[in-house]
């Protein structure tokens, strides 16, 4: 188990070693969920927010390939 503290404006630093192993980067949505005093950190499934698909997710549009050549359809 790897240890961290909060920082002056309370912010947690994952390590390095963590967010590589994850594939994490800046950006990485991420969930968070406090479960009596244990507190989870995962990585958010991109969702598309139309049809809420998994796969193929533009990750600034949070957008799925299919939807989006059907909007360009129109």
């Amino acid at each position: 188990m790897k240890q961290t503290k909060l920082d002056h404006l309370c912010r947690i630093v994952i390590p390095v070693s963590i967010r590589k192993n994850l594939g994490m980067k800046e950006g990485t949505p991420l969930k968070i969920e406090q479960n009596g005093d244990c507190i989870t950190i995962k990585i958010a499934e991109s969702t598309c927010r139309l049809c809420g698909a998994h796969d193929a997710v533009h990750e600034e549009l949070m957008i799925c390939s299919t939807c989006i050549q059907k909007i360009k359809k129109l």
